[in-house]
């Protein structure tokens, strides 16, 4: 089951970069890919990737074919501009996951927000934002010295990974930027 799914996401990465990007040197290109995801019933593959220009994409293949030769050409689900974005013009996609509705959740950890795409149709379903948190009891000091008693409020959360829980719900891991910061 492993190496069937590495097989069919080394297929989908191929597919990717001979059908969606016309780039030279194929190991730049690759360097851009962030997250991969293979939905559950295994007729999609979601790719998220870094664009130089920094705002980001998300593409989703049909791999429902047998041949990866009959997969029809990857659809680039736009996610610039939407709504809940700290900076709409480069959404930085990072996380990907799909769940058995074939609905992927993918994090904007530089963006602070998290958005919802219907995989069949390859499009948006929502964004919206990670929220923040406020903090107390934390050692805010690089001092040596371990003191809880700082607080820091409006702490963003800058989740990063994502993995969904069932189909209603999912985790994240709050990344939380340069300075780790955990409440005690």
């Amino acid at each position: 089951l492993i190496v069937s799914y590495f097989m069919t996401m080394c297929y989908a990465i191929v597919w990717l970069i001979s059908c969606a990007f016309t780039i030279a040197d194929v190991s730049s290109f690759c360097s851009l890919l962030i997250g991969l995801a293979l939905s559950p019933d295994k007729q999609y593959a979601a790719i998220t990737s870094s664009a130089p220009e920094g705002a980001g994409a998300v593409h989703v293949i049909d791999i429902s074919a047998e041949d990866p030769m009959s997969w029809s050409d990857p659809k680039m689900v736009t996610i610039a501009g939407l709504s809940g974005l700290t900076n709409p013009d480069a959404p930085h996609p990072a996380s990907i996951s799909i769940n058995e509705e074939n609905k992927a959740v993918v994090s904007l950890p530089k963006n602070n927000a998290f958005v919802m795409i219907d995989v069949e149709s390859a499009s948006v379903i929502e964004s919206f934002t990670q929220g923040s948190v406020d903090l107390t009891n934390v050692d805010l000091t690089d001092n040596g010295i371990i003191d809880h008693s700082d607080s820091k409020s409006g702490v963003l959360r800058e989740a990063d990974g994502v993995a969904w829980i069932g189909t209603e719900y999912f985790a994240s891991a709050n990344k939380g930027g340069k300075m780790m910061i955990a409440q005690v």
